[in-house]
């Protein structure tokens, strides 16, 4: 197998990043070796147009590869890039967004353990909250949410916030939500197994770029909210309870439903598990190899 190595684009998002700290170590390890350098991968979820029109470069500037292929994982980039022109067709590779196998690992505690210590969680229901922290959407409809639904007896947890800490923290504390909003790093993939298996329901407030936290929440069997869109559709495998963008006044009912109604939420365990299953780290990596083996094999 070749080295990974991994083309962001000019304009990464979250999304992307991810793949490219999880993808390249686990399909060097999954194929047992670097014995070669070649650059042989990329992703473009949530990149603009100037970054789907560089894609045509993309094989030309890696070493040895073939014309032919360029692979995107995101889903909902296929349509978009096909839709560029005839160009395009036969040459977008379609393979589920990667979730780390500790999501997967439902019984280890350790982990849940590890992580409530290391940020002091510890209040019930947790809420864990998805959203793009320099845009701002999401805010206006999760610091409502939380002194609606938790009236100061849980905890909402901004997942990867604390980067944006100057300019969330100030509106948190003007609401009064200091003691229940809690603003965490991004996290390693441990940290994120820990923190959706000790979590009470995920909410995906917008819809920015592939929304990941989805996917791994139903494959941790996390129930989860999420605004409507076809992008929060297939992350969670249909299994989320879904939100009607424009009515903002159902955000509280809808988490509180999520949180109470235990036949709903055995249904989202059940359907979101299944839904899940394919995007398994290990499983997605070893796709990967056998795609990029079969469209450009390696150098003699």
């Amino acid at each position: 197998m070749t080295r990974v190595g991994w083309h962001l684009g000019r304009h990464p998002a979250p999304a992307d990043r991810v793949q490219a700290e999880l993808l390249p170590g686990a399909m060097e390890a999954a194929a047992g070796g670097t014995p070669r350098r070649l650059r042989v991968a990329s992703s473009l979820d949530g990149a603009r147009r100037h970054d789907v029109a560089a894609l045509t470069r993309v094989p030309a500037a890696a070493a040895r590869l073939r014309a032919r292929g360029v692979v995107v994982p995101a889903p909902a980039w296929k349509a978009r890039l096909e839709r560029q022109g005839p160009a395009w067709v036969g040459k977008v590779a379609v393979l589920p967004f990667p979730t780390p196998d500790a999501v997967f690992d439902w019984d280890d505690t350790r982990a849940v353990v590890e992580v409530n210590d290391r940020y002091h969680l510890e209040a019930r229901p947790r809420i864990l909250a998805a959203a793009d922290w320099e845009r701002g959407q999401g805010l206006t409809r999760l610091l409502p949410l939380a002194r609606d639904v938790l009236q100061r007896e849980g905890e909402l947890v901004l997942l990867g916030a604390l980067p944006h800490r100057d300019r969330i923290a100030p509106l948190v504390s003007h609401l009064g939500l200091s003691e229940c909003v809690v603003l965490l790093p991004p996290s390693s993939a441990r940290e994120a197994a820990g923190l959706l298996h000790g979590a009470d329901v995920l909410v995906q407030a917008e819809d920015s770029g592939y929304p990941y936290w989805l996917l791994w929440a139903a494959a941790a069997g996390l129930p989860a909210v999420a605004v409507d869109t076809p992008a929060t559709r297939e992350a969670s495998g249909r299994a989320a309870l879904m939100v009607d963008p424009e009515r903002e006044a159902a955000w509280p009912d809808a988490v509180r439903e999520a949180l109470t109604n235990q036949r709903l939420r055995e249904a989202q365990i059940e359907r979101g598990r299944a839904a899940a299953a394919p995007s398994r780290l290990s499983a997605v990596a070893c796709d990967w190899i056998r795609l990029l083996r079969s469209n450009w094999p390696a150098p003699s």
